[in-house]
């Protein structure tokens, strides 16, 4: 995530709140100005996926110990830039291949750092699984995967992303095996490159490699730096508060990010959507976690007893912040400035401020690993079950949302095959465009041949699975792919193209900062951003670990301390935690009464210092 500099009274001030964006106007025509709800099905019993917490909390830790020193625009060999890319693409296609996915990888040229140009061109990798009833549609799941100059494992920016993004694989691929469902539209997973050097990965993508495509996505999530979240509280002490969750959406008007930012009507009413719909994620979320047992989670009280707390509890929604993005600074922006509609989630972004909270995580520093964020979650080196849990969250919101209609929706197959036609970049009048069929499959016959037949619109058509072809005159035109296997029905995919000259989106992130040598925007343009003398990094407890469980497995706790007597049951940690779930079930339809939004699209909570 990039940082705002600032220097007042001699002090360092740095802020992740974004610098202020000169953004287009959205893209008229969007998928944001109203997406056509494809025909799409329900598994029984309306189930939604689930998530594992555990495998993405093993994901990133793989991740990050093993390939280190990401940055984009230098040869790292297998064990980092590259090799980190690579094993993600693998395991996406392992977890998604059943489904037709396909890997594509866009190299870019990128600067590097000031004084260190770049020795080799960066790269946006992206693994795509066609939708089954309306393949021309598309959602977007990104986050990045490069780090800083000095960065070692970066494992809370930018790694955890990244692993979540794989365990969202994992979750949709066996939800759709048990249901015997499909994607309704197509699904574009993208690790983008060259994010701390400003940007560079998602304005690419947005400006050139799918720039024919942004009118046919229907939302764009970004899996910012994540973990250090709820349900963690600061060192898993039970008297540091509960830390917020925080998910960014779309603002519905201008603001300091998107100043020339001016939804349409029907784009409005779009926002407003997704706005009921993460809302209603995270309430559906919390109840799945509960469903799944995890229902207690132990913090330390002062005493350094463990205490059993009830978690992913109604009267806990308001620790996930709905808000209208103000942070910016992150691979949602040329999306959202190009009318896409956005959802970023992020945990605690607060390292960089002048007078930063108790908690506030080192990201884009050297001391950023698996190690610390465990510390932070339980004050030791074990794996912590609330850092699982609040690595998990986001991406049991992205599976919740991914399952609505309105947004990847789910269909059934009905007898021909599919394919995704891959990204339409700029296409020019007088020049080669090249056209893919690029995940494409027959749903029960994996090994069914396909044949591909194109029309381009102006009359010319050709075959094959890649065509290359030149539109003489500019204007718009409609691309049709029909797909065919055996002598069975095609399907058809279309396609709307703008055949002209596009210019690139401004991306303000990019520019080099004029700065004086060894100041902190000089050391940030090197990828060496300055620690923050005001955090002070905790040190480790020895034996710290915490426990997760249902309330029934509490109970049958509490019951074996009472039947050892008042000697071994020590405090009444566990008495006060049922006492405590007792009350959430009774105030649980209180609670969610109050927090009903009587305004729809206005957040219900908001963090001080947050605008909508």
């Amino acid at each position: 995530m990039l940082r705002r500099i600032t220097r007042s009274s001699g002090l360092l001030a740095l802020s992740c709140l974004g610098l202020a964006l000169a953004a287009v106007p959205p893209a008229s025509g969007g998928a944001s100005a109203g997406v056509r709800h494809a025909v799409t099905a329900q598994p029984q019993g309306s189930a939604t996926p689930g998530i594992k917490p555990a495998f993405i909390y093993s994901q990133l830790d793989y991740l990050a110990m093993r390939f280190q020193h990401r940055e984009a625009g230098y040869r790292a060999g297998s064990a980092g830039h590259s090799g980190f890319a690579g094993y993600w693409k693998q395991k996406m296609l392992r977890l998604l291949g059943r489904f037709g996915a396909q890997a594509h990888v866009y190299r870019f040229p990128v600067r590097g750092w000031v004084r260190r140009p770049a020795t080799a061109p960066a790269a946006d990798v992206e693994v795509t699984v066609p939708g089954l009833a309306t393949p021309s549609q598309e959602v977007v799941i990104g986050c990045h995967y490069d780090g800083e100059a000095d960065s070692t494992q970066s494992a809370y920016d930018d790694g955890s992303g990244c692993a979540i993004e794989l365990g969202v694989a994992k979750s949709m691929a066996a939800f759709w095996s048990e249901h015997h469902l499909y994607p309704a539209r197509t699904l574009r997973f993208i690790i983008f490159d060259g994010e701390e050097q400003g940007l560079f990965g998602s304005y690419e993508y947005v400006s050139q490699i799918a720039r024919n495509d942004l009118r046919n996505i229907s939302l764009m999530i970004n899996e910012e730096q994540n973990g250090i979240a709820y349900p963690l509280r600061y060192l898993g002490k039970s008297a540091n508060p509960l830390m917020p969750l925080f998910a960014y959406l779309s603002p519905l008007t201008g603001n300091k990010v998107y100043p020339h930012y001016t939804p349409s009507p029907r784009q409005r009413a779009s926002l407003l959507q997704l706005r009921s719909l993460v809302r209603t994620a995270v309430a559906a979320s919390f109840q799945r976690y509960r469903a799944t047992g995890d229902q207690m989670l132990t913090y330390h009280s002062r005493s350094g007893a463990d205490v059993w707390q009830p978690v992913f509890t109604p009267s806990q929604l308001g620790n996930v912040h709905v808000l209208s993005d103000t942070l910016g600074s992150s691979d949602q922006v040329p999306f959202t400035a190009a009318g896409v509609r956005s959802a970023t989630f992020v945990g605690n972004a607060t390292y960089y401020e002048r007078h930063p909270p108790a908690g506030s995580y080192p990201y884009d520093q050297p001391q950023d690993t698996v190690a610390l964020m465990n510390t932070y979650a339980d004050g030791g080196l074990a794996p912590s079950h609330a850092l699982k849990l609040a690595l998990s969250l986001p991406g049991m919101l992205t599976a919740w949302l991914l399952s609505q209609p309105a947004v990847l929706g789910l269909a059934r197959p009905d007898g021909r095959p599919v394919a995704a036609i891959g990204d339409l970049g700029v296409i020019s009048p007088g020049r080669p465009a090249t056209f893919t069929a690029g995940a494409a499959y027959d749903p029960g016959r994996p090994l069914a041949r396909l044949r591909f037949s194109w029309g381009f619109g102006d009359g010319q058509s050709g075959t094959g699975r890649t065509v290359r072809h030149v539109y003489q005159v500019g204007g718009r035109y409609t691309l049709q792919l029909s797909v065919a296997a055996g002598r069975g029905r095609p399907r058809v995919i279309s396609r709307r193209l703008l055949v002209a000259p596009q210019a690139p989106l401004r991306n303000p992130y990019s520019s080099l900062p004029r700065a004086a040598p060894n100041s902190i925007g000089y050391l940030v343009a090197r990828g060496l951003p300055p620690a923050n003398p005001a955090v002070k990094l905790p040190a480790v407890t020895a034996g710290s670990h915490d426990r997760v469980g249902t309330a029934a497995h509490v109970r049958r706790l509490a019951a074996r301390a009472h039947a050892r007597g008042p000697a071994a049951s020590g405090p009444s940690a566990i008495t006060w935690a049922l006492g405590s779930l007792g009350a959430v079930v009774v105030l649980a339809s209180l609670v969610l009464a109050a927090r009903r939004d009587p305004q729809p699209g206005k957040p219900r909570s908001r963090p001080p210092g947050s605008a909508a």
